[in-house]
């Protein structure tokens, strides 16, 4: 086995000390988000919100040349919930678009208002390699990655975890729409905030 040069050890050793971090961080995020310590109530902006997320994806986005589009529909309720936590979870989907959509793919960011559900809802759709239907069912389970991208594509098996939390501390529904080489859509449907929804 050739034995690495200087440079390779040292670029193993800041993707080791990344990954570390990576963990870490992500642990730390579930814990607190779990625990509704810092939880921080607040009527929130949606288009305000999915702006914000999606300049804070903008660096993955642009390092696989991919194409983001935003969509939100006019005039929608405000929601009641923490904007911190809320764009974790929509910058977490947008990281897992970004992982498993290829270069120069699709991925869009929307928000709309189902006026029969009173609900505020924001969706991340991409045309990437979609989820087998057996992992559907494990996916928001803490650490589980699927079996074919475990060992090629990078992750702490924590992210769509977050996402539930935040998304059950805040009273919604998370949902997904996938096939296998077809793409994904993940969901969040919120409550529109008290008095605030249209009729």
């Amino acid at each position: 086995v050739p034995l690495l040069d200087e440079a390779e050890a040292i670029d193993l050793a800041i993707t080791s000390i990344n990954r570390m971090q990576n963990l870490v961080d992500d642990l730390l995020h579930l814990e607190q988000i779990q625990s509704g310590v810092s939880t921080a109530m607040k009527r929130v902006d949606v288009a305000d919100l999915l702006e914000r997320a999606m300049l804070e994806a903008q660096p993955m986005i642009r390092h696989k040349a991919q194409n983001l589009q935003l969509e939100v529909a006019r005039d929608l309720p405000e929601i009641d919930g923490d904007p911190r936590w809320l764009s974790r979870a929509l910058v977490n989907l947008l990281g897992n678009a970004t992982k498993y959509t290829p270069e120069g793919g699709k991925i869009v960011l929307r928000a709309w208002y189902d006026s029969e559900a009173r609900e505020v809802l924001m969706e991340v759709e991409d045309n990437g390699m979609g989820i087998p239907s057996a992992s559907q069912k494990r996916i928001y389970e803490s650490f589980y990655r699927d079996p074919k991208v475990r060992d090629t594509i990078a992750g702490t098996g924590l992210g769509l975890s977050i996402v539930k939390s935040v998304v059950d501390q805040h009273n919604g529904r998370l949902y997904l729409s996938s096939e296998e080489g077809q793409g994904s859509l993940f969901g969040i449907g919120l409550p529109a905030a008290t008095g605030n929804a249209p009729e």
